[in-house]
This record gives C-alpha cells, sequence and structure tokens, in this order.
C-alpha cells in the first residue's frame, strides 16, 4: 500500500489537513502532500529507508509533516519527549538515522558531541535546519501490514522504558476502530495538544488523514489550548483529566465539540459529573501504548449509565479479565486485563518479551467487566505512578534521587492526588543538610518534569520485616497533614 496520505491527496485534495494557530496558516491535503513529498526528498539524503528517525519536537505542523515524511520515505518514527534529558540513553537504544528537532530540543544537544546527525525543523536554531538539505532521490515506501510504522518508549518496571513496536496495522485497526466509536467523519476538525512522544497525541495525526479530518496541533497551556478551541470551532480534543479540569475552571468550552476523548489515566467521578453538568461530551477512554492506543472507550451515554467505567472495549478488540492462575474471571469479579486483536504490538524491540496469557497482552492493570461488557480498571499490578497522564517509574527516580551527595537512600510512590490521579512522592533517608528545594533544583536536568517528586519528606526508610521497603507505610506517612 501507498503511504496513507498519498492516498488522502487523490481522494480529497481541497479539505483542510492542518492549521496552524500560530499564523492561522493552513494546508489542504493536496498542499500538505506537496510539502511532505518535499520533506521526504531532503530524509532520503541520510539513507533513512529501513531505518529510525528521532523525532524531539512539540506538536505543530512541521512536526506532522515530519511523521507523515517518515512514512512515505519507508522509515520508522520515534518521538521523543522534548522535555527528557537527552543523554538519558534513549537515543542510544533508537540509533537513529537522523535526529529531528525541534522547541526546546535544539538547545540541548551538543552536535560535536552527538554520533547521529543532528536537524531542526526550525530555521532560527542552534542546529542546521533540514531545510537546508538537498532535495535526494526518492522511492515511495512500498508499505506492508507487519511492517513497523512507530517506535514509542513506555515506562517498564525495571526502571528502564520498554521501546514499543507499532506496526502498520496496529495503527491503521486502532484509528478505525477509535472512529467507529467516536463516529468521526471528515468535517471534523481535531484539536491535538497531548505530546508526540504518547500515542495519544500521535494518533490524531494518523486518524485525520484516514478520515479526511482537520488538524489542529495546540499546546497544553490552558488559556492557549481555549483560545484555539473557540477559534478554530474544533469538533474534537484530546485530553488528560488535569486538562480537562484547568479548562473547565477558566471557562466553558466551545458549544462547536462533540468529542472530548479523555485517557491517560482515571477520570474523578467528581469531574466526569461537572462534564455532565455542563453538557460537555465527554469520552473516557483506557489504552496503552502497546495496544496503539484506545482499548476501551464509554460514550456520555456510559458516563451516565456507569460513571466509574471507561467503556466497553473498542471494536476487533477483546478483553479478558483473568484470576493469578490466568483463569477467565465471572463478570463482577476483579482480575489482571488482558487484550487481544489487530492492535497489540507485536512486541518491545530491545527488552523482553510481553507477557502473554493464551495470547493475549497481559496489561499489568487490574480490573473488571460487568455483565453489560463496561471496563472498570482499579489500578496497577505493579507500582508504576500515573500522573497527569505520564506513567513514573519510581525506581527511575529513586535512582536519581540518590545520586545526590547527601541521600542514603530513597522510597518513591504514587499519592493519591485529586488534581493528577496520583502524584509522586519521596521518602529520604538524608545525610546532610540538602532541602527538598536543593534535591528539586539538583533533579531538574536529571528528571522530567513530571517525574520530580511533588512532595518530599526527609526520615529513615520504613521496611517489613523481609527487609523489603514498607510502601504502604510509606504512603500513610507522605499523606499525612502538613506533606
Amino acid at each position: 500500500m501507498d503511504d496513507w496520505l498519498a492516498d488522502r491527496r487523490v481522494e480529497s485534495p481541497a479539505a483542510t489537513a492542518v492549521v496552524d494557530p500560530e499564523t492561522d496558516a493552513s494546508w489542504t491535503y493536496a498542499e500538505l502532500d506537496g510539502a511532505v513529498e518535499t520533506l521526504a526528498g531532503r530524509l532520503s539524503t541520510f539513507d533513512v529507508s529501513g531505518e529510525r528517525i528521532a523525532l524531539c519536537a512539540e506538536p505543530s505542523p512541521t512536526a506532522i509533516q515530519l511523521v507523515h515524511a517518515a512514512m512515505r520515505a519507508g522509515a520508522v518514527i520515534v518521538p521523543v519527549d522534548p522535555t527528557h534529558p537527552i543523554d538519558d540513553g534513549r537515543l542510544e537504544r533508537v540509533d537513529p538515522a537522523l535526529v529531528v528537532v525541534a522547541g526546546i530540543a535544539p538547545d540541548r544537544i551538543d552536535q560535536t558531541n552527538t554520533p547521529w546527525p543532528v536537524r531542526s525543523l526550525k530555521a532560527d536554531g542552534p542546529v542546521a535546519s533540514i531545510d537546508t538539505e538537498p532535495i535526494g532521490s526518492l522511492s515511495h515506501a512500498r508499505l506492508q501490514p507487519d511492517d513497523p510504522l512507530v517506535y514509542l518508549f513506555t515506562s517498564g518496571t525495571t526502571g528502564q522504558p520498554d521501546l514499543v513496536e507499532l506496526t502498520v496495522n496496529n495503527v491503521c485497526y486502532s484509528a478505525m476502530a477509535s472512529s467507529k466509536r467516536l463516529q468521526t467523519t471528515a468535517g471534523d476538525r481535531w484539536c491535538s495538544p497531548l505530546g508526540l512522544h504518547h500515542m495519544g497525541g500521535l494518533a490524531p495525526i494518523y486518524r485525520a488523514v484516514l478520515d479526511g479530518m482537520t488538524v489542529v496541533p495546540s499546546t497544553t497551556d490552558p488559556e492557549t489550548l481555549l483560545t484555539t478551541l473557540h477559534t478554530y470551532e474544533a469538533t474534537a480534543v484530546s485530553l488528560v483529566p488535569v486538562l480537562l479540569e484547568q479548562l473547565l475552571e477558566k471557562r466553558s468550552l466551545p458549544s462547536s465539540l462533540r468529542t472530548v476523548l479523555l485517557g491517560g489515566g482515571p477520570a474523578s467521578p467528581t469531574l466526569l459529573e461537572e462534564c455532565l453538568d455542563r453538557s460537555v461530551p465527554v469520552f473516557p477512554t483506557y489504552g496503552m501504548t502497546e495496544t496503539a492506543s484506545q482499548i476501551a472507550t464509554g460514550t456520555p451515554a456510559d458516563v451516565k449509565a456507569a460513571p466509574d467505567s471507561v467503556g466497553r472495549p473498542v471494536f476487533t478488540t477483546s478483553v479478558t479479565i483473568v484470576d493469578e492462575n490466568g483463569a477467565p474471571c465471572p463478570p463482577n469479579t476483579e482480575g489482571e486485563i488482558v487484550v487481544s486483536g489487530p492492535t497489540v504490538s507485536p512486541g518491545y524491540v530491545d527488552s523482553a518479551a510481553f507477557e502473554q496469557c493464551d495470547g493475549g497482552f497481559k496489561t499489568g492493570d487490574r480490573g473488571m467487566l460487568d455483565a453489560d461488557g463496561r471496563l472498570f480498571v482499579s489500578g496497577r499490578t505493579d507500582d508504576r505512578i500515573n500522573t497527569g497522564g505520564e506513567t513514573v517509574d519510581p525506581t527511575a527516580v529513586q535512582r536519581a534521587i540518590k545520586r545526590h551527595p547527601d541521600v542514603k537512600g530513597a522510597a518513591v510512590v504514587g499519592i493519591e492526588d485529586d488534581r493528577w490521579g496520583e502524584r509522586v512522592g519521596a521518602l529520604i533517608d538524608r545525610d546532610g543538610d540538602c532541602t527538598a528545594d536543593d534535591l528539586d533544583a539538583f533533579l531538574s536536568d536529571r528528571l522530567a518534569s513530571h517525574e520530580r517528586p511533588r512532595t518530599i519528606v526527609f526520615g529513615s526508610i520504613k521496611r517489613t520485616p523481609s527487609g523489603t521497603v514498607d510502601r504502604q507505610a510509606i504512603k500513610a506517612r507522605l499523606k499525612q497533614p502538613g506533606n
């Protein structure tokens, strides 16, 4: 098959593909296709076919062009969180043929010490612009269903993030299932503020081309995002719960919205009730990187009938609840969530294979299905923290904290938080005079902002009789008034 943008250009060349809220510029699908053709030609000078392109950038029209250009050139796109330290080992694991950056990322890459070529999507930064490259000979890639399309990092349980492979089929089936559940059409305008290093931020780019929608990239700044939603009369938007709360605190969402896809973490019953009271068309969703985004998605009717659920599994996705022995659980019985279907990744790129149960992917999440097939998610079977839609591995945070010379030991846990779902908390055994502010400054260039502890308490680390960290006791300590 051709890349999807090439097909969309033929079907609806005059339809608006992308709008830039910063400049009010827009591109039709024919114009976007032309820009992508040129960019793919420039990428070809780096021999990217069959290779990996790392992308460190916030959502923007040029980043959208890069995603499509990589597909056209036959490269695998690997979006990397632009807020992460560049030297945290992710690029070494990717070993890209090219690193493309924009925004804050160019200032954090020393090209003289980087073994890969680095180019910028912007012409005004310290890194050479991709636009200065010659346009090479481009052989359009012919895509096969099982070809890798995207690699995405996700947090693991061992302290090292896993690199997930998503194929052409995975992403295509996910987009189709999402469109079917959300009833999106070619007339929709999808506002996308989420980071491209999440499938929730990347999915609308692919979904828009398959449906013929318009993508309006934005920022997570609440006021800017609200202005964008109103100005461009967005009909759909992807949000995490904390961002939706911030928007509702400021003012009403536009009446043009008919889909607010809410994922990345559990939404509180209070937030969902407010959405119903204010006629916000909220669709709570549960998904994972390993399943190319949505596993189950609820409609506003589901929210009204069962506000604690995340709705029913999306089209072609099967969900089973199993007990500790792998046997299926009856309805309304909690167990581990197992997912099967064409959206499930073939596996991790450079680490352990998926843990499976009867051929299905064991998610590590606990939940249950009710008699009507609605899914309820109750939490993790491991200790990972979900804060504001971002997954944090406490082992990685502990490792960074222990690098401070005044720290003897550290225990990191998730603490229930009304706004963020969970916040990162740390109990630190210190041997010196460091303060919470000292530690936060120390961690600022070692951890992403969402990984840094919001609650820091100093004291001895309580352990169980067997010598392991008593996580429940530590959580109780960190939740005490005044912390």
